[in-house]
């Protein structure tokens, strides 16, 4: 081709491709910085929204000269004691419930003990019984002693009738024993309070064997 017939572009035509060339520029610059802008915008809105809000502010006024501290915690007794019946039987009443204020020595429980009701009485009976024998025997024996002064029997029949007295005296002071350890046993019908404080429990029921 020619060279002449080649025509280099005129200067209009260069103006309005550079005109084109900065608005399409200027176009993309902005959009980039409305962009960034909103992006920016948005990233403030969500760190206002997470941080944390303050409390309100509160005024202080002075108290009274009484003032009382609430701690959680728990109590414990000084003293604890389980108690326990010494004897079988029946529970026959019961004085005193959880949360009674009780005094040392202070009943807290009766016991029905039949059975030990009847030992003492057969006890008893048969200490009446070895009383009376001591007695005839302690008659006896001075009766005896009295004929052997007179000479009217011989001292070995005084010697045997002192030591049968001996004897049963002996015998009536084991079954006085036995008699007192019944008696004694018989105070564990009652139960009592050791020390001065408060029931906290209670195992048994009315009419349970215990």
């Amino acid at each position: 081709m020619p060279s002449e017939d080649i025509k280099a572009p005129s200067r209009r035509s260069l103006l309005t491709a550079g005109t084109a060339a900065v608005l399409l520029a200027s176009v993309v610059v902005a959009y980039g910085f409305i962009n960034r802008a909103q992006s920016k915008q948005e990233v403030v809105q969500w760190t206002s929204a997470q941080a944390i809000r303050p409390l309100p502010s509160l005024r202080s006024y002075p108290g009274g000269t009484h003032q009382t501290l609430t701690l959680p915690g728990n109590i414990q007794p000084y003293n604890r004691a389980a108690i326990f019946a010494r004897v079988n039987g029946y529970v026959k009443s019961w004085d005193h419930d959880i949360g009674s204020t009780v005094k040392a020595g202070q009943v807290l429980a009766t016991i029905d003990a039949p059975d030990l009701d009847q030992q003492l009485s057969q006890a008893n009976a048969t200490l009446a019984s070895v009383k009376a024998n001591e007695h005839f025997a302690t008659l006896t024996a001075t009766g005896t002693t009295s004929l052997v002064q007179k000479q009217i029997v011989a001292q070995q029949l005084a010697d045997q009738t002192a030591a049968d007295a001996a004897a049963k005296k002996a015998v009536v002071d084991a079954n006085e024993a036995n008699v007192r350890q019944l008696e004694a046993m018989q105070s564990f019908k009652t139960l009592a309070a050791p020390f001065d404080g408060v029931v906290t429990a209670r195992n048994v029921e009315l009419g349970a064997l215990d």
